[in-house]
Formats: C-alpha cells, structure tokens, sequence
C-alpha cells in the first residue's frame, strides 16, 4: 500500500532546506508527550491522537475482575438485547476496548460471530447513534482482524452502500462512507474492487449536493483508496485521477475551509501518485488555472471566516501548492514515547489522517502494537535505542512488517494479472 516502487516520481522528498516553512517548523517542535503531532493542518481533518487516559483507565477497572476475553464475548450478546440503551451502552464500551486495547488474540474463533453482530447494529439499529456506534466498531474490527481474503469485505459491501445511499442520518451515511474505505483499504481486494468503490463515492457526491459532513467523508475517502491504487499500475491510476479531477477543482469552490483543504490533499496525493512532475509527462493541462485557484485559497483573507480558519488553510494549502506545483513533499514528525514516525509524502499523511479519524487517541496504542499499521507505517518508524534499554542515538527498524507489506503488495499485483489473463485482458503498458 502507499507509494508504490513502481512508480516514477521526477521530484523526491526534499531536504529539509526546500521543506515548506510550515513542515520545518513542525519537525522542529518537539514534545514529550505521547502522540504529539507536528501539523498545523485544521482540527477537522487531524484530530488529536493523544491517549485517553479516561478511557483506558475505564476498560482496566472493568477488566480487573473479567478476563477481556469474557468481557468482549458479554458485550457482544449484549448487542442483540431488545432494549435499545443496553445494545448502545454495549456497542460504546466495545468501541472503548478496541480502541485502546489491541483485542486480536481475545477475538480468536469468534472473528465471524463479531462481524454478523456489528452487521446487525448498522443494518437494523433502531436509533443514529446505535448505528453511528457499529459503523465505528466495523472499521476497529477491520484493523484488529487481517482478514485472509476479500469475502469478508465483499460480504458488507451491498448492505452498507444501501444505507449510504438511502439512509435517512446524515451522521450515519457519513460514517458508513469512511468505514466501507477502512475495510477495503486494509482488505486484500482486487484494485477493480477498489475502483469500483471511488466511483460509487464519485457518483455520490456528483448526482446530488451533499450535506457537508458526507462531502467531507467522501473526500477523505477517495483520497485514502488513491493511495492504495499503486498495485493496479500507473494507468490504473491515471484513469481513476481522469474521472475525479473535475469533481475535486469544483470542491475547491466550497465554502467550508474542511472541504477545501481535504480536496487540495487529494490533488496533491494523486499528483504526487502519477509523478506529475515528469519532464516527459503532462497529466493535467489545466495546471495553471489549477495553480491560480489553489494561490488565491492559500491567500484567502476574507473577514467573514475566522482568524482560526484561516490560518489552517493557510498552513494546508502551503504544504499543498508545492508539491502540485513542483513536486516537492511535506514533511510531518509524530513522537511517542517509543518511536518517531516520519511522513514525507501525501500518500502516508492521507492514510495518517484516516487512521487517526478511525483510531482517535487510541492511535498510540495501536501503532505499537497492531501488526497491521506496522505493515503500512512500518518503514517510516524509528525506534530509540534508548526505549529499548541501550542508550544512544536513534536507529531505523528493518521491520518484518515492512517485508510483510511488500509481500502483500506483491501478492496483490499478480493476483491483479492472473484476473486479466483469465479475461484475456492485455495489460496496458505503464508509461514509467
């Protein structure tokens, strides 16, 4: 997943004396709290991924008595009692127990019982929040269990994308949008799934106008599957930035500060994705009126829009501009107390975003201890020595993970090429 080897990019990370100024100031910033985050970019967008000390103190006073084990098995009967609070009141602390205990090992033989009772919840909750609530459960479920193949994924997809499309929530489809990209992001589908699913995304937002809080999931959805389309190969790609970029230069225009600085995200991860900056290659022809509106956002001072907001957009679309202008990358640092993690690409910054939204402030946990983020984020993850009990400077990790993720990728890629030599489909040549 991510930035696939495959792909040629003109322009690399740049050192740090051609960082943008917003990005320096940020890996300069250090702090020792646990999940600190180096990023200006709107609260909207990045939440804050520091612990819940509340919520983890909570789960161990329950679990001092209980095995977690037990506990997780109680809660999930509980799911199916008649009384609607009971059901929502077991689907919270659920929630709570997935997002700051990594539970993989305590869900062992009980993977498909947990997934038909979360299924219930979102389908046939008799209230938003019960809904709200298993649509957040699904995505923690996802994260926890690396499932072996795609039939679990394909198994939600028809249910959750009717209620997407029909449910009377906004608050719900909304959710539901950004939990169907989790599973199929952290699914080992068929990029033609993943495709299939942006442009069930694309024809939502462009048959009629969204609320605000869906537009905002859809965008940041479509910009997280972008970044798991590498395996498909570069035309893959190409097309998918084809069908979605008029729809993206329109969202620019919103009046919502949230909506335009996930839309320049997008831009600068598909731009960044396709190697936009080739001297051989011209991707897009309309790059200087592109260029005009992403400046005139950047400088945007309009009264009516709060001294906040403004410097939020300021700051995103500083980090943005460059990279669509040039190619050059931001560069983002999160500390915990065991690790550094280094993001200098769109693509690792969108799936960051994603999986803080997903994770909150049970991030921390879930990135030292869930095999499954240590696949995606493992390369970019430096431990100190130090933590490990040997004083000295930092080291970088040759982690397993990381042979995992590039395993998978590999996996992904052939499994791609046997479906088009069965349907007698010639692959198209990547123009690397």
């Amino acid at each position: 997943m991510g930035k696939n080897s495959l792909l040629k990019v003109a322009v690399k990370s740049a050192s740090r004396k051609n960082t943008p100024a917003a990005s320096r100031n940020n890996s300069d910033n250090e702090s020792d709290d646990e999940g600190s985050i180096f990023s200006d970019f709107s609260d909207e967008t990045y939440l804050s991924v520091e612990s819940d000390r509340d919520g983890i103190d909570e789960i161990d006073s329950e679990t001092q008595d209980n095995d977690l084990t037990m506990l997780i098995k109680e809660l999930l009967e509980k799911i199916l009692e008649k009384r609607t609070s009971t059901r929502e009141d077991a689907l919270e602390k659920l929630v709570k127990i997935f997002t700051f205990k990594y539970v993989r090992d305590c869900l062992e033989n009980y993977h498909e019982t947990t997934l038909e009772r979360i299924k219930k919840a979102i389908i046939k909750g008799s209230t938003s929040k019960e809904k709200v609530l298993g649509a957040k459960l699904l995505e923690l479920l996802f994260l926890t269990v690396e499932w072996n193949s795609e039939s679990h994924f394909l198994e939600i997809v028809p249910a959750i994308k009717k209620v997407i499309k029909d449910g009377k929530s906004n608050d719900v489809r909304a959710a539901l949008v950004h939990t169907l990209a989790i599973c199929c992001f952290v699914s080992d589908v068929d990029p033609t799934e993943v495709a299939d699913l942006m442009s069930f995304y694309l024809q939502l937002a462009t048959s009629s106008e969204l609320p605000q809080n869906i537009l905002l999931s859809v965008l940041n959805s479509y910009g997280l599957l972008f970044t798991g389309l590498g395996y498909g190969g570069q035309s893959f790609m190409r097309k998918q930035f084809d069908d979605s970029i008029a729809f993206h230069v329109k969202c620019l225009d919103s009046p919502d500060p949230a909506i335009r600085i996930s839309t320049g995200e997008n831009i600068a991860v598909m731009f960044e994705t396709l190697g936009a900056h080739d001297e051989e290659r011209e991707i897009y022809p309309e790059l200087p009126d592109l260029l005009d509106k992403l400046h005139a956002i950047a400088t945007d001072s309009a009264k009516y829009r709060s001294k906040k907001e403004r410097s939020h957009q300021r700051s995103a679309f500083r980090d943005i501009i460059p990279t669509v202008e040039s190619g050059i990358l931001p560069e983002i640092k999160l500390k915990f107390k065991r690790c550094h993690i280094y993001f200098d690409s769109w693509n690792k910054i969108k799936q960051l975003q994603n999986f803080r939204i997903t994770l909150a402030g049970g991030f921390s946990v879930h990135i030292d201890r869930n095999e499954l983020l240590h696949q995606i984020f493992g390369s970019s993850m430096i431990y100190s020595q130090s933590n490990l009990g040997v004083p000295g400077s930092p080291r970088v990790v040759n982690s397993p993970s990381s042979r995992l993720s590039k395993a998978r990728t590999q996996k992904k890629s052939q499994s791609m090429l046997n479906r088009q030599n069965a349907l007698s489909i010639g692959v198209e040549e990547d123009y690397i």
